[in-house]
């Protein structure tokens, strides 16, 4: 085995949906695939682009921009340790997204062929392909439900408690993505965005550039009304 084959053999290891992958398939990703350091800003996926691999995040993070018309919105951002583009591989489907790096990525690129060929003979992989598949639907039904049911000042609010809660003993959250960004991800202007700011003032947020500070927790849960139905479900 060559150290090509290695590299991405590796780095595949660092994926969830490769974790009960046999090792046959491992070696055919290994043989056929390879790992890309893309700088941050890089479009790997055009928007309505045919798909000709799965990507897997080895390190760093992919967001995913959407326009039409012109209007943007950010569906999500992919952390490192997951794939993307699931859907647009297996039934060949024009990317409904841009998928940009947030930040310098290694990606693993699998061709979507030889991904077809080991989700068939490969029962383990194939499962985990549907639990990450599930798990991307259930996210998105989620969001859509959030985008419907809540304005965007409680929108705001539950995000900044699920970020709040991978360091529960800050009371600081530094978001990798600007507030324009931050504005996309709620489907609000930057000017809408500012307003919302300046009403959970009144909940204890202050905000300092890209950080966001939270004074009193409980306020800010009991504006966001966290739910187990609407709140999407970490990556």
């Amino acid at each position: 085995m060559n150290a090509h084959s290695i590299r991405v053999i590796l780095a595949c290891k660092k994926l969830s949906l490769f974790v009960g992958a046999a090792d046959e398939s491992l070696e055919a990703f290994g043989q056929t695939s390879f790992v890309q350091t893309v700088p941050a800003g890089t479009e790997v996926v055009a928007q309505d682009e045919q798909v000709q691999y799965l990507y897997g995040i080895a390190s760093g993070a992919v967001e995913a921009l959407a326009t039409h018309n012109g209007f943007q919105t950010l569906l999500y951002v992919v952390p490192a340790g997951r794939c993307f583009a699931y859907s647009c591989t297996l039934i060949q489907t024009p990317s409904f997204a841009s998928f940009v790096t947030v930040e310098r990525s290694d990606l693993v690129m699998i061709p979507v062929a030889v991904l077809r060929d080991r989700l068939q003979r490969d029962g383990s992989l194939a499962l985990a392909f549907a639990r990450e598949l599930a798990r991307a639907t259930d996210m998105a039904a989620r969001e859509i439900l959030n985008q419907k049911l809540r304005p965007a000042s409680e929108r705001l609010a539950g995000l900044l408690l699920r970020e709040h809660a991978k360091a529960p003993d800050s009371n600081v959250i530094a978001f990798s993505l600007s507030k324009r960004k931050v504005a996309l991800r709620l489907g609000a202007t930057p000017e809408t965005l500012s307003r919302i700011l300046a009403s959970l003032k009144a909940v204890g947020v202050e905000t300092d550039g890209n950080r966001y500070i939270i004074h009193d927790i409980e306020a800010l849960r009991t504006f966001a009304k966290p739910s187990m139905t609407l709140d999407p479900p970490a990556w």
